[in-house]
């Protein structure tokens, strides 16, 4: 099995961990911040820093001062330069197009050349609260209220073609490149999503785009599937070499269902920008519970139309069968901790299926076009799905055998996303039970 061509990219401060997840080798030094901040908001003293939030790729630092509030935010370099442009780029296209709030960022080095030795920006602190955080304090008006804004945003995106697969950046970034749909001072480059830097993934020497079309797309991230791959077939682990194996079937199945469903074409393909991390941890509301911000805009790409028609993820959630309305969520106790999460949880679980309902109605009250492109073109989105899914081991094995039917027969009348979210649905699949009544003889021969 041959291996993916690597290149040596400087990324200091960052080591991966045996999960391939990020990691800090290294912590940024708050002093430096403190005078980065002084020097770039021109204030007379350092602010004093106190630690906010952390996340997967940045650590998060607050403080206040005469011009306000604000928070400075260190990134991890898994895709030095790329990754702090394109949010750069992003944020300003997303201000100027739509009227989704977005952050407000003051100052910011995409340079990792700089004091700090970490890319950084400062962006202004809003009173706000993560919608996650005040779930069940709000009533179901106002939860229909948040869906009935998000389905208005998603509407907005929805209107504004791109022509190209790739990451919005600035200017400075690509001088010599602009995207005919774009304002002047961003164009369409290298594609930043995590699964082309995950796991060291950033070393390898790929086509990062822009891409033209969904195949040659799919076929740069099928080079993660076979790094992947190679890396655990070389493993002293036997459940590694394993999983590797089931990798490499997974890979050549879609080295040829690939072609069968995505044409090589010339021409730029249309494409929507996707903000794929729309949770409830990242819509931020007042007291009054209504939106007043959707964060995390890193890592968003203009990507096929067939995978940009998608639920935002607060609302994707986990599928059940729902046999009773859930009751009222008990007085929290001590002794009953356990039970009031899991009440809350089946609570939020029932209350988000039934606002996807309403989403879907108000997506095809507004946009009937965004319903008719969401409700095609289910095998595409499946073949993603794939690639993005075969990471994890308890997916990998029947994810190829999805594919086994989609190449040989007979056509899957469940799809892989159905069965990925709903045990129920997995049970129900033909193919499924092909797998599983193999995998039962070979343990019992």
């Amino acid at each position: 099995m041959s291996s993916v061509p690597t290149r040596i990219v400087h990324q200091p401060g960052l080591q991966w961990n045996d999960e391939g997840l990020p990691e800090w080798s290294k912590d940024p030094s708050t002093d430096i911040m403190r005078k980065l901040i002084q020097q770039n908001l021109d204030l007379e003293e350092e602010p004093e820093l106190s630690f906010f939030a952390k996340g997967a790729l940045n650590k998060l630092f607050a403080f206040d001062c005469r011009k306000g509030r604000f928070l400075i935010r260190v990134t991890l370099p898994v895709a030095p330069r790329a990754k702090t442009d394109s949010e750069i780029a992003t944020i300003a296209f997303i201000r100027k197009q739509t009227k989704i709030p977005v952050p407000e960022v003051v100052a910011y080095c995409d340079d990792l050349e700089n004091e700090l030795g970490f890319e950084w920006m400062i962006m202004r602190r809003i009173e706000a609260q993560p919608l996650h955080d005040m779930w069940h304090q709000l009533p179901w008006l106002k939860k229909q209220l948040i869906v009935q804004q998000l389905a208005v945003h998603w509407v907005e995106l929805f209107d504004i073609r791109i022509s190209g697969i790739g990451s919005i950046h600035t200017s400075d970034m690509y001088p010599n490149r602009y995207d005919g749909n774009c304002e002047d001072s961003v164009c369409l480059g290298e594609i930043v999503l995590p699964g082309f830097f995950m796991d060291g993934r950033y070393q390898l020497d790929i086509d990062r785009g822009p891409y033209n079309s969904s195949r040659n797309y799919l076929n740069s991230c099928l080079e993660w599937v076979l790094h992947s791959a190679t890396k655990l077939l070389e493993s002293e682990d036997e459940d590694e070499v394993e999983h590797g194996q089931s990798m490499q079937t997974v890979y050549e199945r879609l080295q040829k269902v690939i072609p069968r469903y995505f044409r090589h074409h010339s021409h730029k393909e249309e494409t929507l920008l996707l903000h794929r991390d729309v949770t409830a941890m990242n819509i931020l509301v007042n007291k009054e519970g209504e939106i007043v911000s959707i964060v995390d805009w890193e890592c968003i790409a203009a990507v096929p139309i067939w995978q940009a028609c998608e639920l935002p993820s607060l609302l994707r959630g986990t599928v059940h069968q729902f046999i009773s309305v859930p009751g009222k969520v008990p007085e929290t106790e001590e002794d009953h901790e356990d039970r009031n999460e899991f009440y809350e949880q089946y609570h939020m679980d029932y209350e988000v299926a039934r606002l996807r309902t309403f989403f879907l109605e108000e997506m095809q009250r507004l946009s009937p076009e965004w319903t008719a492109a969401f409700q095609a073109d289910q095998v595409r989105h499946d073949i993603a799905l794939a690639i993005s899914c075969c990471y994890e081991e308890s997916y990998c094995n029947w994810i190829g055998a999805w594919l086994k039917a989609l190449l040989e027969g007979p056509e899957p009348t469940v799809s892989l996303e159905d069965a990925i979210r709903s045990p129920k649905h997995r049970r129900e699949a033909d193919w499924f039970q092909a797998w599983l009544a193999a995998k039962r003889a070979r343990a019992t021969s």
